[in-house]
């Protein structure tokens, strides 16, 4: 019998769906149509647990899976592995479960993943190819509820349930000493939030992530993850995989990446350009009162949040949002993406292409104009969708009902993807993590293949001479991918087929280790990247680190610092401990070379014995080293040049100067900022020069020079300031 109802009039009446849901979406986008109805408790248990689990089936494991094992259960059953999406991370922390419930007969696993839909598919991984009941498998979190209790051996919970029960939980079952935790996603546990998993008790832990380094972190490199907070709660960095090394061991298809730089128009880059102005000087204007021991992004995005009106962060905030919108919604990107599917479905008529774009709304009026031209069998997949239309998109695209599957960041992180031949990212944002995971949706090997040699394509478009090049000077991407994977266009005319260009638009620069020592010279432009250890030198040679701690650093380079750049923040790079500055020259930012350290400088060791009377009272010890611990600063005062010398205290209104003698209400306290403003002038006979005041609980006035604390004098009762 005929069928009338046919695939082409499946895909048109899930398109009508789509359009309906979002008209009603649009009115209310507060509203969460995807609401979850709560399961209390489903996982009943059962006593028939297996003496030896089997959760991988009859799959082989790769190599390289059998070797992190070794190097997790070298590092004392604790480790991360850093393997790109699409190489196999979940079926190693399965056979690791395996391997390790063999030596550990009483084994209880904790799965902790970041979304219920990374939830529900390792509770399908794990039920659908071992011997594990799915009665002694609970999940916790997305209106789940299960524990430890009832015989539930492995227990896969959200991350944000995880952060406020799992240790409870775990307590409650009395399985920590028997208890393997996992985190899936590593990379999103390490905001302070979330970090409270790491309270649960266990004997073992394994982090897996693609990029396990916090990227709002100033911190980069494997070095430094190991010594972070997530390397030291999940284990070091014990194996690394990327995209290279995974196509070296046929573990992904043999792939070609394709970059597309289109323009803006005049009107377009004349925006774009008046808030990248704005954008520089509103920067440049917050970092001078931003905290020196915070990220700088954190402390904006912790302020923006904190204030109310219009504070500068929130001005920041704002404005970066609306040149990220302006970028995002290109006219050029929808043309673009439409010249690039009419190629690839004019070569394979039966194409799958999958489609990354960075919000809802911009994928939906991409979706609105794609369905509109009526000649692509196109759905959409986002998280604010219901459930139902969800399932029901991915179906379509599984069976080719639909050949393009339109995504946001849902369908990045966790997410199984049908078999796709071409991905196309539209617009991203500078993130590594994302580029590399949303490559990896596509970068798989399937079961099914139509030809002998099935070569992936991902082709990326991005917005020339704007923020959307900082991602190729983040990574050497020839290194992460291969060489030869990378291909670049110049595309002016999308009318026109693209210009093909030798180099990416912009390479990171290199590390201190890529930079011999004999190539560099003093006060010499410095070719590698700005990055190391802050510090910070005032106008007296006295270098303190982020913690406003003086700092040992020798002389000859802190008064070439004050040569080259004058007082102010410099670092000094992690692996070889070269000193670099940082000038703005004709609105352009450099980097020059001042020195090289035997070490990483350290906080200066002060004395413990305390200060004498005696010492105090000797005149010669003016503008000597104070020779005691600063336990306690009561009070910062400045010195002035003005009106022959003040001593300045800032007050809200500004500032007010310390009264003399002959102005004082109190004549001890007048004598003391006389005595006080003689003893500076005698110092700066001796070519000292002060500025910045510190008074001890004891009364010693302090200034620093040359890293050093020296004595100024004695205020026996205090100082006199206008009220």
């Amino acid at each position: 019998m005929k069928k009338f109802f046919t695939n082409k009039y499946k895909l048109q009446y899930q398109q009508l769906k789509i359009l309906k849901w979002y008209d009603q979406w649009s009115e209310n986008q507060s509203s969460n149509p995807d609401t979850i109805t709560p399961v209390k408790n489903v996982s009943q248990g059962s006593l028939a647990i297996p003496d030896k689990w089997n959760l991988t089936g009859d799959i082989q494991p790769y190599f390289w899976q059998n070797d992190a094992y070794q190097k997790w259960i070298k590092n004392g059953n604790k480790g991360t592995v850093k393997v790109v999406t699409g190489a196999g991370k979940t079926f190693f922390a399965l056979g690791l479960i395996e391997k390790f419930q063999c030596l550990q007969n009483d084994l209880h696993v904790a799965i902790v993943v970041p979304t219920i839909v990374l939830m529900n598919q390792w509770f399908e991984e794990i039920t659908a190819h071992g011997n594990i009941l799915e009665t002694n498998v609970g999940r916790l979190g997305g209106g789940y509820h299960d524990g430890f209790e009832n015989n539930v051996r492995i227990l896969i919970t959200v991350l944000a349930s995880a952060s406020d029960k799992l240790a409870d939980t775990v307590n409650a079952g009395d399985v920590g000493n028997s208890l393997l935790l996992i985190v899936d996603e590593s990379h999103r546990a390490g905001a302070d939030k979330r970090s409270s998993i790491f309270d649960t008790p266990r004997i073992a832990s394994l982090g897996l992530s693609a990029t396990p380094e916090r990227e709002d972190s100033d911190q980069q490199g494997n070095q430094k993850y190991d010594e972070s907070h997530l390397g030291r709660e999940l284990g070091k960095i014990i194996h690394e995989l990327t995209y290279a090394d995974a196509l070296a061991l046929n573990i992904i298809p043999p792939f070609t990446i394709e970059h597309y730089g289109i323009l803006m128009s005049l009107k377009e880059r004349g925006t774009y350009d008046s808030l990248t102005r704005y954008i520089r000087n509103l920067k440049k204007e917050l970092e001078y009162c931003a905290p020196r021991n915070m990220d700088f992004w954190v402390w904006i995005r912790k302020e923006s949040k904190k204030d109310k009106g219009n504070s500068a962060a929130q001005k920041l905030e704002k404005n970066l949002s609306k040149r990220k919108g302006l970028l995002y919604s290109l006219p050029g990107r929808s043309k673009a993406l439409k010249a690039l599917i009419d190629n690839e479905l004019s070569v394979n008529r039966d194409a799958k292409i999958l489609v990354f774009h960075e919000t809802i709304n911009d994928i939906m009026a991409l979706y609105f104009d794609l369905v509109n031209s009526k000649k692509y069998p196109v759905v959409v997949e986002h998280s604010s969708l219901p459930d139902s239309i969800r399932q029901q998109n991915l179906e379509l695209f599984r069976t080719g009902a639909a050949q393009i599957l339109l995504s946001v960041k849902s369908l990045i992180e966790g997410f199984n993807v049908p078999e796709v031949d071409l991905g196309i990212i539209v617009a991203s944002s500078s993130s590594v993590r994302q580029r590399i995971q949303s490559m990896g949706r596509v970068m798989r090997k399937h079961h099914k293949q139509k030809q002998a040699e099935n070569n992936s394509v991902i082709q990326i478009l991005y917005a020339r001479d704007t923020i959307d090049e900082t991602i190729y000077g983040k990574l050497e991407w020839d290194k992460i991918l291969g060489a030869g994977a990378n291909k670049y266009y110049h595309w002016d005319d999308i009318s026109k087929p693209p210009i093909n260009v030798d180099n990416p638009p912009k390479r990171p620069m290199p590390e201190d280790t890529d930079i011999n020592l004999s190539d560099l010279s003093e006060d010499a432009l410095y070719s590698g990247k700005y990055d190391g250890i802050e510090f910070s030198c005032d106008t007296t040679g006295t270098v303190t680190n982020d913690e406003g701690q003086m700092v040992d650093f020798p002389k000859e380079l802190t008064e070439k610092i004050l040569t080259i750049k004058g007082a102010g923040r410099f670092k000094v790079t992690r692996n070889r401990f070269y000193c670099l500055v940082h000038l703005n020259e004709i609105n352009t930012w450099i980097t020059k070379f001042v020195g090289v350290l035997n070490h990483l400088p350290g906080p200066i060791e002060e004395p413990e014995e305390t200060v004498s009377e005696d010492w105090v009272n000797n005149p010669d010890n003016i503008g000597q080293p104070y020779p005691a611990t600063i336990l306690e600063i009561q009070a910062k005062y400045k010195f002035s040049q003005k009106r022959g010398g003040e001593i300045v205290k800032k007050v809200p209104s500004g500032e007010v100067y310390a009264r003399g003698l002959e102005r004082a209400d109190d004549p001890a306290k007048g004598e003391n900022a006389d005595t006080l403003l003689k003893n500076i002038k005698r110092i700066h006979g001796t070519g000292k020069k002060i500025n910045k005041l510190i008074v001890t609980l004891q009364g010693h006035v302090l200034s620093k020079y040359e890293g050093k604390y020296i004595y100024i004098g004695n205020l026996t009762a205090g100082l006199e300031f206008p009220r």
